[in-house]
């Protein structure tokens, strides 16, 4: 009986793979893949609608994306770092002036209760994906 929420996938390859270690290189790459597609739908239709900025000149244009791409690469990493499970440090992410003004917004986040207080060390950057996930409520 197969268990809830219990997923089978199919990886399409042209590839001839002989042994489970080709196979496992394969959906690494196809999980490389998907991270790239996440970051390119980031850019676009699902984060900053880099494509219809208003900008002009290509000077303009260019350093927008620059900042955008810095900006969705943080997204990304802190979106992977929700569960906790990472090794990335919050200084890797944050400097040290957002990082006081994260320890600030935790002192406001955190509840009265063991259940409300954030339940990452200060160190991970799980933390500050716990403090920032609270501003959205």
């Amino acid at each position: 009986m197969e268990a809830k929420n219990q997923y089978v996938w199919t990886l399409v390859s042209t590839k001839e793979l002989i042994d489970l270690e080709q196979v496992k290189d394969e959906v690494k790459r196809y999980e490389s893949r998907w991270l790239i597609e996440e970051y390119f739908k980031l850019l676009k239709t699902d984060g900053y609608d880099l494509e219809n900025c208003q900008l002009e000149s290509g000077y303009s244009i260019r350093k927008l994306t620059l900042f955008v791409m810095k900006t969705s690469i943080k997204v990304l990493r802190l979106k992977a770092a929700r569960d906790g499970k990472g090794d990335d440090k919050v200084e890797d992410v944050f400097n040290a002036q957002e990082i006081e003004c994260l320890e600030e917004l935790n002192e406001q986040m955190e509840g009265s209760t063991e259940k409300q207080q954030n339940p990452y060390p200060k160190q991970k950057l799980a933390w500050a994906t716990w403090i920032i996930a609270r501003l959205a409520g």
